[in-house]
């Protein structure tokens, strides 16, 4: 067996270096069939699929004036230099999105207790519902904040739309008590 040291970005822009592992047996003049085995959350060590895949068809590739709202604020961070990135994802693998089948983000809500949670969420973001259930589900202390007229991505870069003065608020008041 050879192995063969990589180095390759993950799209979470990660440098991964690893080893491929080869039969000495096999010749590199031809080619051959193989399986690529990648983590569910990423790259890991020596998994990580490094070949060219192609893209799933049937995924949206522009958007109109029809297109649903939240698909046009999507578009306007991830496809536009608002969102740009060195490495972009926006045509990727859909399989890549399978890892949030299994992922369950408020199977553990009641660990955060005693601990104070903070949700914030904008009026018009498409998951408001998300934050209410985490809210409702959620012990005290919790704190709910709808910042007004914002989407989901908006709270990611539209610093005027980002409720830094409350965050301060929430973590003099609740770090200042856990000191």
């Amino acid at each position: 067996m050879t192995i063969q040291p990589i180095i390759f970005e993950t799209k979470y822009n990660i440098t991964i270096v690893g080893n491929l592992f080869a039969y000495n047996t096999i010749s590199r003049s031809i080619s051959l069939p193989a399986i690529i085995v990648g983590h569910p959350m990423g790259a890991a060590r020596n998994r990580a699929p490094i070949c060219e895949v192609e893209f799933s068809s049937g995924t949206l590739t522009e958007v109109t004036d029809d297109s649903p709202a939240v698909i046009r604020r999507f578009y306007d961070f991830y496809c536009t230099n608002r969102g740009w990135q060195r490495n972009p994802t926006t045509q990727r693998v859909l399989t890549t999105e399978v890892k949030f089948f299994n992922f369950y983000p408020l199977n553990d809500l009641n660990l955060i207790a005693p601990r104070p949670l903070l949700i914030v969420s904008g009026t018009q973001s498409h998951l408001c519902q998300f934050s209410e259930d985490t809210y409702r589900d959620a012990s005290q202390p919790k704190e709910l904040y709808w910042v007004p007229n914002a989407g989901h991505v908006d709270l990611y870069d539209r610093v005027n739309l980002i409720p830094f003065a409350k965050f301060t608020d929430f973590f003099r008041r609740n770090l200042a008590r856990s000191a």
